[in-house]
């Protein structure tokens, strides 16, 4: 199972995350969460927010893996070094 975290820059003059993605490969399946900003006015869990309701799906899926014995690997990613 690999876990890898992607940190997401929208404007290069500030040096803010403006994003966070969470991804899950495993043998058999992959899911990703993802949180970026937007409208203060869109902060909603079922607008700009909605990717938390997939938490669980991430959780079920790296126990699942787990459970079957995959070893486990992170990768960190800032796009402001690429």
């Amino acid at each position: 199972m690999k876990v890898i975290e992607t940190h997401e820059y929208n404007n290069s003059d500030h040096e803010d995350v403006s994003g966070v993605e969470i991804s899950i490969v495993t043998d058999t399946d992959k899911e990703s969460f993802s949180l970026s900003e937007g409208e203060r006015e869109d902060m909603y869990f079922f607008r700009d927010l909605s990717d938390v309701l997939s938490i669980t799906g991430l959780l079920k899926l790296a126990y699942e893996a787990g459970k079957r014995g995959e070893a486990w690997e992170y990768e960190f990613i800032d796009e402001s070094e690429e």
